[in-house]
């Protein structure tokens, strides 16, 4: 068995991981103690991704059996879920992925703090190691969106280790690559959101003389996002999740960009507002 190096972060981080467990179980006694003994989500979202991923496990997708849908914003989850639905227990399995996820942020984080505050004395390294870690925990709401049951945890796990992986790409401490390429792929396929990260990073690593890897994950990342779009458009869904489409609908509308559009169809729907546009149609073909 190997031991800890003088310089290990990782009896700072058995200690944050111990801290984070016992808090959890904390709020997930009280909150089944509030609902009769029973683990509730406080979302509908994460009862969608559990029913998706049994309709998975029974070779359809979607949320009713024989009825093709795609309702959920995310591709890998469901997917994910989906082995765990043969077994007993399975409302307990996005805590416990969601809880894994955010170990393993809180792991990254510490990591690179670990490794920056290297000249440090061993008490001040591991002080600061031990506040970065809990500042992680608090600020990324990680216990929050643990409870919660959905992909989150997962997502922030990922765009940790983009953060990570950019930063010790930036500084020369990049000693395992392949965890910020996976993060980068992987990171759209939890939420689409995460093109945000993905994109950004493409072009430091192009900025940084890394192209040839910039465009190996840029094709990695675009390839399965392509492939689930034909997916969706074979089952008669569209080339987003329906969620995804109604969302930034919802939020265009919102913002007030989509009230001429909306004037316009309202009113083409209407008998008189139909015939009064084909005359303008009309009158334009004329005077072309």
């Amino acid at each position: 068995m190997r031991r800890d190096t003088p310089g290990s972060s990782r009896p700072v981080l058995l200690l944050l991981a111990a801290g984070f467990v016992l808090a959890l179980a904390a709020l997930v006694r009280r909150a089944m103690v509030l609902n009769d003994g029973r683990l509730i989500y406080p979302l509908d979202d994460t009862y969608i991704g559990l029913a998706m991923a049994e309709e998975i496990a029974r070779g359809t997708y979607g949320i009713n059996t024989g009825e093709w849908s795609a309702p959920a914003s995310t591709i890998l989850w469901p997917p994910l879920l989906a082995p765990f639905t043969l077994l007993p227990g399975t409302d307990w399995v996005p805590l416990i992925l969601n809880a894994l996820a955010s170990l393993a942020a809180v792991a990254l984080v510490t990591s690179l703090v670990h490794d920056l505050c290297a000249a440090l004395a061993a008490p001040a390294r591991a002080a600061l190691t031990l506040a970065a870690g809990t500042v992680a925990i608090l600020l990324l709401n990680l216990l929050g969106l643990t409870l919660i049951g959905m992909e989150h945890g997962l997502q922030t796990c990922l765009a940790a280790a983009v953060g990570v992986g950019l930063t010790r790409t930036v500084l020369g401490l990049e000693r395992r690559p392949w965890i910020l390429t996976g993060a980068l792929v992987v990171g759209p396929l939890v939420r689409y959101e995460a093109l945000a990260l993905t994109l950004p990073a493409l072009a430091v690593l192009w900025a940084l003389g890394q192209r040839r890897r910039a465009v190996g994950v840029c094709v990695a990342t675009l390839v399965p996002l392509a492939a689930f779009s034909l997916f969706l458009l074979s089952i008669g869904v569209g080339p987003l999740p329906t969620s995804i489409v109604a969302r930034r609908f919802n939020q265009l509308r919102d913002s007030g960009l989509l009230s001429p559009v909306e004037g316009v169809v309202t009113h083409l729907g209407a008998p008189a507002g139909f015939r009064m546009g084909l005359v303008a149609v009309a009158v334009g073909l004329v005077a072309m």
